[in-house]
């Protein structure tokens, strides 16, 4: 195997994967804080360290083909739910759009008041929440999956 002067160190790639661990339960902590209502200012903190923790996902610095190919699922199923949810959220506008359009033709003053369901997508909180999640579900699901699964190679 010939020498790679930018290969990550041992120390830079364990670094790299307790930097997303610390993420994963930085973000569930503030999951539940913020759920509870319970200080926000410590939720907030959390939340900023799993952001780092996801924002360095992305960077390629100090992390092996291994990590990379975690943080890739995570990345994937995040796109995924973010799709779904924009899909989800265009409907329900259609939905209130043609409901309005119902109300007018029919005679009846159109609604103006949205849905509980846009409502709770609109939130960015809790959509930033919802995909940090994913992310880090998406990302311990491959690597359980690599941990756990049968593996008939050896």
């Amino acid at each position: 195997m010939p020498y790679d002067p930018s290969a990550p160190s041992l120390s830079q790639r364990s670094a790299a994967y307790a930097f997303l661990l610390l993420g994963a339960v930085d973000h569930a902590i503030a999951t539940v804080l913020f759920a509870f209502d319970a200080s926000p200012s410590l939720a907030s903190i959390m939340l900023a360290l799993s952001a780092g923790a996801i924002i360095g996902s992305a960077l390629p610095y100090a992390a092996d083909d291994y990590l990379r190919q975690l943080n890739a699922v995570g990345h994937r199923w995040v796109m995924a739910v973010l799709g779904i949810a924009t899909f989800v959220f265009a409907l329900v506008g259609i939905g209130h759009f043609a409901n309005s359009v119902g109300r007018l033709a029919s005679g009846a003053e159109a609604s103006g008041e949205p849905s509980m369901v846009t409502g709770l997508i609109a939130n960015p909180l809790a959509l930033c929440l919802a995909l940090g999640a994913v992310f880090y579900l998406g990302a311990g699901f491959a690597w359980a999956r690599d941990r756990f699964a049968g593996n008939d190679d050896a």
